[in-house]
């Protein structure tokens, strides 16, 4: 049974300390990871593409350890776009979603240049809600996204929100 276990550190900004954190994942367990990120104006070009690169950095750190969860990926300015569904079937491929994220493009949300975390949120939800039907479907009763799958949004932002659709 493969297992992950790493050391996280937090650190705390405005007291300089450092926090450890361990996260334990078995490698028998479902498990969906919402790969968020900001394309806003704001986050500019460079900030995006600095994102892109760490998350395919710990794409590539997680399916070392021999995890292989389900990756969605949504990038959201104005208006989400989902990229990576976790019920596609590449959506556990490491190399697959590494290599979407390295196509990622600013430009995709045009000239739209607002920041609404909200419609990300919603996008993820509704992706949690489509895995949940897809899984009734198929018989499984109660369906294991509701009660077993463990669920991940790394969301990465600028902080910079505008109160287009209210949080």
């Amino acid at each position: 049974m493969a297992s992950l276990s790493q050391s996280v550190e937090r650190a705390d900004t405005d007291r300089g300390q450092t926090e450890k954190r361990r996260i334990r994942v078995d490698g028998s367990a479902a498990m969906n990871v919402f790969l968020v990120l900001d394309a806003s104006q704001s986050i500019g070009s460079k900030g995006f593409r600095e994102s892109s690169s760490a998350l395919q950095q710990l794409v590539e750190k997680i399916a070392s350890y021999g995890v292989d969860p389900h990756y969605g990926i949504i990038t959201f300015g104005t208006e989400a776009h989902v990229v990576l569904s976790p019920t596609d079937p590449q959506a556990a491929d490491g190399a697959h979603v590494g290599q979407l994220l390295e196509d990622l493009s600013f430009d995709s949300h045009g000239s739209k240049p607002g920041t609404n975390p909200h419609a990300a949120l919603r996008a993820v939800y509704s992706l949690l809600v489509q895995q949940e039907r897809m899984e009734e479907m198929k018989g499984m009763r109660p369906p294991p996204v509701t009660n077993s799958t463990r669920h991940v949004i790394l969301i990465f932002t600028d902080g910079k929100w505008d109160p287009i659709d209210p949080i």
